[in-house]
């Protein structure tokens, strides 16, 4: 079963270890994980694709050359944390100096456009918010797809993945029903496994992003970060 010990917070912590394994899995996590949305929140700011790809992979090997995250601030939103930190990389213009060097002359990328005063960043920040929610539920169901072909089960992972998607019509249970030689309630069986299960993968995927030094989230805390994903994915 996949586990989630070098990811977001714990993974900050882990950056600072003094095992370099651990710390280049944490880091592999971090990129993994958020790169993607930090590309997103430039190109919304007005950032051409050239430019945020330089900008990310500068922000990011700071992160890695430095390890340039806070272990103390180990609470609260990790994505929140996280993006504060690249604002402040991009809004300084030392640091866009040392990203020139690492990644050539940025073109049209100015302090003013990526200043978080001088901009409306709510539509970058609700972009940001939607990548996020993509990449949690991304690694969710390549976590369950791992777990599935584990069990030399991935045949059935791959018929059962679109329900994941939304209510399958009663016409699709009898089919698969009839391919399985089964009944109809054997399939609704499995499709109630695979949803509860990427269920719990979601929300272990999110647990970590809100743990404080060493005092996990709650329950409530973990279903309004739930909520804030369907937020997110729906747009509002």
């Amino acid at each position: 079963m996949p586990t989630f010990v070098d990811t977001h917070w714990s993974g900050v912590r882990a950056m600072h270890a003094n095992d370099p394994r651990q710390v280049a899995r944490a880091f592999e996590v971090l990129c993994r994980d958020y790169m993607q949305p930090c590309r997103v929140w430039l190109r919304s700011n007005g950032v051409d694709e050239g430019d945020a790809e330089e900008l990310v992979q500068a922000f990011f090997a700071r992160l890695i050359e430095k390890r340039d995250l806070d272990a103390r601030c180990c609470h609260g939103r990790f994505r929140d944390y996280l993006l504060g930190a690249l604002r402040n990389f991009v809004s300084n213009e030392s640091r866009l100096e040392r990203a020139r060097k690492r990644g050539g002359e940025m073109r049209r990328v100015t302090i003013e456009s990526l200043d978080p005063l001088l901009v409306d960043a709510s539509t970058p920040s609700h972009a940001f918010e939607r990548s996020w929610a993509l990449t949690i539920l991304e690694r969710a169901r390549s976590d369950l797809e791992a777990e599935y072909r584990a069990r030399d089960r991935e045949e059935l992972f791959t018929t059962l993945q679109p329900m994941l998607a939304g209510r399958p019509e009663p016409s699709t249970y009898q089919d698969l029903a009839d391919r399985w030689g089964v009944g109809v309630s054997a399939v609704k069986v499995a499709v109630h496994r695979l949803r509860g299960r990427m269920r719990e993968l979601v929300r272990a995927a999110i647990r970590d992003t809100l743990a404080s030094d060493g005092c996990g989230p709650s329950e409530a805390d973990i279903d309004e970060e739930v909520a804030a994903l369907f937020v997110a994915l729906s747009g509002k």
